[in-house]
């Protein structure tokens, strides 16, 4: 997903950092793989109505107004993250090795 207007309220560590990340979830782009990855029976033994959830997120949706209906089209959403710190080793640039070619 793609998070507009993204704000981060992190508490950093040598190691790593915990917190928020927020802003506004596109309510189609977020409905769309919701869909796509779970599918309707798994939705139903949550009892999730596709349709009702689709009416809610486009009811409650407060950000980024469509320029022509002036509806809104994003939901603010917010995720707790935990995040541990990282290094990346690059290998050492590989070298073209010549070979000799016999017949």
């Amino acid at each position: 997903h793609i998070i507009r207007d993204m704000r981060l309220e992190l508490e950093l560590s040598s190691s790593g950092a915990t917190g928020l990340v927020a802003g506004y979830a596109d309510v189609d782009t977020w409905y769309k793989q919701l869909i796509r990855n779970d599918s309707t029976h798994h939705l139903s033994n949550g009892e999730i109505s596709g349709i009702s959830l689709y009416k809610a997120l486009r009811r409650l949706a407060d950000g980024h107004p469509d320029q022509e209906s002036g509806e809104n089209t994003s939901i603010s959403t917010a995720l707790d993250v935990k995040m541990v710190q990282v290094f990346i080793v690059h290998p050492e640039t590989m070298r073209a090795s010549t070979a000799k070619l016999t017949d």
